[in-house]
């Protein structure tokens, strides 16, 4: 099953992932960067 790509802006989300991988990082690491930049606001 393939899935069309929508085109447009990053969404917020894609956006602190993208950033958080700036450096090599894993999933929870990920994670725990997004949570500490948003200061909790954005939670995965």
């Amino acid at each position: 099953m393939k899935k069309e790509i929508k085109e447009g802006p990053l969404t917020e989300t894609a956006f602190l992932i993208l950033l958080a991988m700036y450096k090599p990082n894993h999933g929870y690491g990920v994670m725990q960067f997004v949570e500490e930049k948003t200061k909790g606001r954005v939670v995965f």
